[in-house]
């Protein structure tokens, strides 16, 4: 078993503990790998590195770039907060062999204002959380620090402009991270006093934040580079973290977006992804979602980034295939948890709003604008919302009971 880096609980605050990374952040955890070498200890304090949204995304990179190795100081703000684990990231190589991080533990913090000291912020909350915790931010971030959004859909980074005159820039992470426990309780909730987590040797139980699909992430940079973002990808790098460096991030988002338009058809299907993806007429209507869309990247003359190994204009194609083909053609697609279904399908069950907006909406919304039909993603946007108020009935329902 991988040696546990061990660090410091400064303190907690009492709150309430959930999964979820589109809340409100009230706290603040910190990883921070401890070492022996000074100079690594000394780079740490150079490069802060905020991460605000522990969520499945926010937990991957914080693992990642908490390594001993790193040079890193990393801050995990938010409501989610496992104190009893370690955290680790498991991703695929260039080569698509899997490769795993160290074990990191992690320390509580309470203290908003350590923001001021933040290099970077990497801002992984649900997109829908995006305007409360804008308004936070731009209360105790200085404005030269960049902040990287890695959220999916539109108008993510224009609706940040409108709170933070910070340099804005997006993260893409085209494949998706699925969380393994090594048991013990799952979560604890804050208690409002000191723990000294590091003195803990019991702490052997994690979590592992695993890729669990192919892809490799794709961040926006400028030229000349940003120094603090180059620093985290550089890191990122020297992981064997594949990072691809792109100026104009908008193809990216594009591609990205239509294979998201599947989060709202899982939701609506009930069914776990793989299921949902081997039956033909959940496939034909996705397919039209998808073709929708192309057909606004036409008009906004946007070539959509490749970000499978089947280039976009045909997956609307192999997608109508019939099943025993696509089954043998798709077979590397369908090689995923049978049980496992897409984020919108979580936020539903949770009483969480989804984000259709910004994907299914921001296709219709488009398409509008350029004068054309999206009658699938219309449906689509029409069904969420009423399996919205459905499952808030329900919730308001029980509470009376």
């Amino acid at each position: 078993m991988p040696a546990l880096v061990k660090t410091t609980f400064i303190a907690a605050q009492s709150g309430t503990a959930d999964g979820n990374s589109d809340v409100t952040p009230d706290a603040v955890v910190k990883l921070a790998a401890n070492s022996a070498d000074k100079s690594t200890a000394s780079s740490a304090r150079a490069c802060n590195i905020a991460i605000i949204g522990p969520g499945l995304i926010g937990c991957f990179f914080a693992a990642l770039l908490a390594q001993p190795n790193a040079g890193l100081s990393v801050q995990l703000y938010g409501r989610r907060l496992v104190l009893d684990k370690s955290i680790q990231a498991s991703w695929l190589d260039l080569k698509g062999q899997p490769q795993q991080s160290l074990p990191v533990a992690c320390c509580v913090a309470t203290d908003w204002q350590t923001l001021k000291v933040a290099d970077l912020v990497l801002l992984t909350t649900k997109a829908t959380a995006l305007d409360n915790v804008c308004q936070q931010l731009r209360s105790v971030l200085p404005k030269d620090i960049p902040v990287v959004l890695c959220q999916n859909g539109l108008g993510i980074a224009a609706l940040v402009r409108q709170y933070l005159p910070n340099p804005i820039y997006q993260l893409i992470v085209p494949f998706n991270v699925a969380v393994s426990s090594g048991g013990a309780s799952d979560e604890m909730a804050f208690t409002g006093t000191a723990i000294d987590a590091a003195a803990n040797t019991n702490m052997t139980t994690k979590d592992c934040y695993t890729q669990v699909s192919g892809g490799h992430l794709i961040c926006q940079q400028p030229a000349p580079a940003h120094p603090q973002l180059q620093t985290m990808l550089d890191v990122l790098g020297r992981l064997g973290v594949p990072v691809e460096s792109v100026v104009d991030i908008r193809p990216v988002v594009y591609g990205k977006l239509l294979l998201n338009l599947n989060n709202a058809l899982n939701a609506i299907s009930d069914l776990p992804l793989k299921s949902q993806l081997q039956q033909r007429h959940w496939r034909l209507w996705l397919a039209n979602l998808m073709q929708e869309w192309l057909a606004c990247c036409r008009a906004e003359q946007v070539k959509p980034a490749q970000l499978t190994k089947v280039p976009p204009a045909l997956l609307p194609w192999m997608l109508r295939l019939p099943d025993w083909l696509f089954n043998r053609l798709a077979a590397s697609m369908l090689r995923i948890d049978p049980q496992a279904r897409l984020s919108m399908w979580h936020d539903l069950q949770q009483q969480q709003p989804s984000e259709i907006s910004f994907l299914n909406g921001a296709v219709v919304a488009t398409c509008t604008q350029h004068g054309l039909p999206a009658p699938a993603n219309q449906q689509v946007v029409q069904l969420i919302k009423q399996l919205e108020q459905q499952h808030r009935t329900l919730s308001e329902h029980s509470t009376h009971c």
